[in-house]
């Protein structure tokens, strides 16, 4: 079992709330990003308890999990900073196709950017809410650098996010899940087992 425990700081010193550090060989690595609602946020706080339990389940399931609090917003500095992590991973002996991005929807976007700049046919990605639809939203991605393995879950009552299909025309492979939840966009982030147990084993059961 990962450690837990973390801090809060800048993006310049990011905390840890879960790492296993080096992994070992045929180790399935996931490097969880969390949404733009714990920005500006502190220890303590509900929503940094919700994602607590959710990185936890994901855990349990086997992954040696990565996830920062990221407390300040600067989406190209958490794209290029992950996207380093993920090589360090992979040049420190981590098979590529044992690596997982994902991350619910400001992670979710992050993810995207962070496939597209490792550009890696052979890594996993996993979108928690799938692909953006609401033009307001403030993240530029560029979906056709977009490479890798990709799974995308989306509710079905989602109003700010929807389908990636036809989005990423270069991934080695795409599969999209639909689920019901009566929670809409905001099931994925939510702490409470009956609401991770929608969608966590479809994760799960993709990555193998």
């Amino acid at each position: 079992m990962i450690g837990r425990n973390f801090t809060f700081a800048g993006l310049a010193a990011l905390a840890i709330l879960f790492s296993g550090g080096t992994a070992d060989a045929g180790d399935k690595v996931l490097f969880y990003m969390h949404g733009s609602d714990l920005h500006g946020k502190s220890a303590g706080h509900k929503d940094v308890k919700n994602y607590e339990k959710v990185v936890s389940h994901l855990d349990d399931a086997g992954f040696d999990v990565v996830f920062e609090i990221r407390p300040d917003r600067d989406t190209e500095a958490e794209t290029v900073r992950t996207a380093k992590m993920v090589k360090d991973r992979i040049i420190a002996g981590t098979a590529p196709e044992d690596i997982y991005i994902g991350g619910f929807s400001y992670g979710a976007m992050i993810s995207l950017k962070v496939a597209g700049l490792v550009g890696d046919n052979a890594v996993n990605v996993a979108l928690f809410c799938d692909c953006p639809e609401d033009p307001s939203i403030p993240v530029e991605i560029n979906y056709k650098a977009v490479k890798g393995r990709v799974l995308s879950i989306v509710d079905t009552e989602d109003q700010k996010f929807g389908s990636c299909e036809g989005r990423l025309p270069n991934v080695t492979d795409f599969t999209e899940k639909t689920i019901t939840s009566g929670k809409g966009h905001k099931v994925f982030k939510l702490g409470k087992g009956k609401f991770i147990k929608k969608w966590a084993p479809l994760f799960i059961d993709w990555a193998g």
